[in-house]
């Protein structure tokens, strides 16, 4: 079995909790779908990669991140990381997924596709807290689509259409670029499902926790965030395909 986990956002005390539950249900592996939290120059992120690798170590867990809005893209370009042929080691139990890569569990096939919009972006610093190649890249979508089929498919953005996207809301108060680039991102990663046909897409970065069907019958499944333990985390059985959620305490 598999954990999936929303955006952690550098908080040492929800992943370990989150590990926590991992050891009571039994599960080894957790995919965690963006925001990791991922900052290896600031100090707070050193301690929070050591902290939680330590934690997977002692309990036998390994744990594969893809790249959200809030990760230090830098770092992973300069790396050679986001679009890898393979998993990238940041630590002995902590797993850089590349964008677009696939891999197979039990004969289930996954594709991952990071990145999205920072809708906050211009209260955040450039290079530190901030970084402008956080978005659904096309290269990305290219190397998605390339692998013909999903059975799953990991996102940070969810890839709704403009209409029904969960930030409309809030669109009268963002800049006319940021409302770009989030329509740009919910058309890519809707293309990719569309092409796909995943049976299940799993997602972070609406910090919302709920589950739909889209036009092409691919079960959509929103993962929750650091500040909500109920909706977080859920376990996936890939011989089984299905899941159910876990909640965090």
């Amino acid at each position: 079995m598999i954990a999936i986990l929303g955006d952690t956002h550098c908080n040492a005390d929800f992943v370990l909790n989150a590990i926590q539950a991992c050891v009571e249900n039994g599960v080894g592996t957790i995919y965690q779908l963006g925001d990791f939290g991922y900052f290896p120059k600031d100090d707070r992120g050193q301690m929070f990669l050591q902290i939680i690798n330590k934690s997977l170590q002692r309990n036998n867990i390994k744990l594969y991140w893809l790249g959200g809005n809030h990760d230090d893209y830098n770092d992973i370009e300069a790396n050679e990381w986001r679009y890898a042929n393979d998993f990238c080691m940041v630590r002995p139990n902590i797993f850089y997924i590349p964008d677009g890569h696939s891999w197979e569990v039990s004969g289930v096939k996954f594709v991952s596709v990071g990145g999205g919009t920072s809708i906050d972006k211009d209260y955040r610093i450039k290079g530190v807290s901030y970084f402008p190649q956080e978005f659904v890249s096309q290269r990305a979508v290219d190397r998605a689509i390339g692998n013909e089929t999903a059975d799953v498919l990991l996102t940070h953005e969810c890839g709704k259409q403009p209409s029904d996207h969960q930030w409309n809301h809030r669109k009268a108060d963002l800049s006319s670029d940021i409302v770009t680039m989030i329509d740009q991102d919910d058309r890519r990663i809707a293309e990719v499902r569309a092409q796909l046909k995943p049976q299940i897409q799993y997602h972070g970065h609406h910090h919302v926790g709920y589950t739909k069907i889209s036009p092409e019958e691919t079960m959509i499944v929103g993962m929750s965030w650091d500040g909500d333990p109920n909706e977080a985390m859920a376990i996936f059985s890939p011989t089984e395909m299905r899941f159910w959620r876990v909640k965090i305490y």
